[in-house]
């Protein structure tokens, strides 16, 4: 008790329950708004109609929620590990971000008056 290895222990238990956690709102979020977006595409036109279904009682996409985990899950099936995955993650997340300043900047050029 006096070394504080229980401490240390519990420390660590801590943060394994919160990495859990961590990947579970990462989950619902990249879930979550890919789905929105297959659900816009649907409804503008790009892409059929079917994903464009709304739940009855919970008034969501439902069927382009469950396209969206099952893409998701044929990506994630190559990684082997955690850190492939946060990695891979990652640079996608920053990837996305450069694109809607390069995007940004050029429709101000070529569509000014776009709204």
């Amino acid at each position: 008790m006096a070394t504080g290895i229980p401490i240390l222990m519990g420390w660590a238990i801590f943060l394994l329950v919160d990495a859990i956690i961590s990947l579970a709102g990462t989950l619902a979020v990249y879930v979550g708004t890919s789905g929105r977006n297959l659900y816009g595409m649907s409804r503008v036109g790009y892409i059929p109609r079917l994903l464009s279904q709304i739940h009855r009682r919970f008034q969501t996409p439902w069927v382009a929620l469950l396209v969206a985990t099952v893409i998701g899950i044929v990506f994630l099936v190559p990684f082997p590990t955690w850190y492939a995955i946060m990695s891979y993650s990652t640079v996608m997340t920053v990837y996305g971000y450069l694109q809607v300043g390069i995007s940004n900047h050029v429709l101000r050029k070529v569509a000014p008056r776009l709204e």
